[in-house]
């Protein structure tokens, strides 16, 4: 089968200092055995670097949306495979939102590959069997409780360290700094006010 290879890593520096980045997702042994395995033809890669804590990675700028837009629209002919590692890969957004995601590609004719459950999900296996969809979802909460867990401990290792440096303190906060602080002037943070106003909204 035809399958649309799907790769994501977090940031840019994941993927260039860490040999478990995007190259990994596309020739990793586990990758490799799985799709000739399971019969698969590779016709193209998506990349993506960012995060999908919150679904951006299906917007429709990105290499996923598109897919998704050109399932829809019929410019990729179904059946057709989308494979990737795990639902980590997948997305980490809120857990009803990437179900249905799943289940809409699913029910417009796409196959769902995923390596780290060594199976091909198809409305027919989904039919045959609902325990998959189950395995699925649990999968599916598992990555989005997993970001929240990150998050929490990033946030509050974060705020010690302000308050070491609201102390007076010299703190290095190294790639905890968020992109909105752009320097310090006067021991007060600059901040890039067009930039929050974009998180904001």
């Amino acid at each position: 089968m035809k399958t649309y290879l799907y790769n994501r890593v977090s940031s840019g520096k994941q993927n260039k200092f860490s040999k478990d980045g995007l190259t990994r997702q596309s020739e990793s042994a586990e990758v490799l055995e799985f799709i000739k395995n399971h019969k698969l033809t590779v016709v193209k890669t998506m990349q993506y670097v960012g995060s999908s804590f919150t679904g951006k990675n299906f917007d429709n700028d990105t290499v996923m949306g598109k897919f998704v837009d050109q399932i829809k629209s019929g410019k990729i002919p179904v059946p057709i495979c989308l494979c990737f590692e795990n639902w980590d890969r997948f997305g980490r957004d809120v857990e009803w939102k990437n179900t249905k995601r799943f289940l809409d590609l699913i029910s417009a004719g796409v196959s769902i590959g995923v390596v780290s459950m060594d199976i091909v999900i198809d409305q027919k296996v989904l039919a045959e069997n609902s325990n998959i969809l189950q395995l699925v979802v649990n999968d599916i909460q598992r990555a989005r409780k997993e970001s929240e867990r990150k998050s929490g401990f990033s946030k509050r290792n974060l705020l010690v360290k302000v308050t070491r440096a609201k102390k007076g303190e010299r703190v290095y906060f190294g790639g905890q700094s968020p992109r909105w602080i752009i320097g310090v002037r006067d021991g007060e943070f600059v901040r890039d006010e067009a930039m929050i106003a974009d998180i904001k909204r």
